[in-house]
């Protein structure tokens, strides 16, 4: 048994937690977090398959271009935030509606560095666990993002504004590599 899908799985599974906690922060619906784990695993898992069987055929490019979309999804997302918006909601107004669309294609995006890690490691021959073991760290990252995002309203200094500087900085780190 290999241990690279074990070391693998909680990392992949970070930009999937940072994207959990702001859908978290949004919406309060249960239904929308239960959908977003189940997108987000799914996803990952189907990322998983196409990129060990693959091979190492695209693993380069695909792990050169990776960061660079991922940095970019969070930079958009975090200027979103920092983007000035309505007035703040009274109590009995409903919050915004997150879309299962909008949650796929998230979830799709998200799983670009999952493709290009399991293409290497369909290349390397540590493949055999790979499948359960990175979609349960995706989904495990996934509920401790949206426990973290939940939780974040509860704090008073976390705001939309920090939040968005947040994203926009881990954009950095997952441009520069280092996430």
């Amino acid at each position: 048994m290999s241990s690279e899908p074990l070391v693998l799985a909680p990392v992949l599974g970070i930009d999937n937690m940072i994207a959990a906690a702001g859908i978290a922060y949004v919406t309060r619906s249960r239904r929308i977090w239960i959908e977003t784990c189940l997108l987000f695993g799914l996803f990952a898992g189907l990322a998983v398959v196409f990129g060990t069987s693959i091979g190492s055929i695209l693993a380069m490019t695909l792990a050169r271009g990776g960061h660079f979309v991922a940095a970019a999804i969070l930079s958009a997302l975090g200027l979103r935030l920092l983007w000035p918006v309505k007035a703040a909601r009274t109590p009995d107004e409903a919050p915004p509606a997150v879309s299962i669309v909008a949650i796929g294609l998230l979830g799709i995006a998200l799983s670009a560095d999952t493709l290009g890690a399991s293409i290497a490691l369909g290349a390397d021959g540590a493949a055999e666990n790979a499948v359960p073991v990175i979609t349960l760290g995706t989904v495990a990252m996934t509920m401790l993002g949206l426990a973290i995002g939940a939780n974040a309203t509860r704090v008073p200094i976390l705001n939309r504004s920090l939040a968005g500087f947040g994203l926009i900085l881990a954009a950095g780190g997952v441009a520069a590599g280092w996430i």
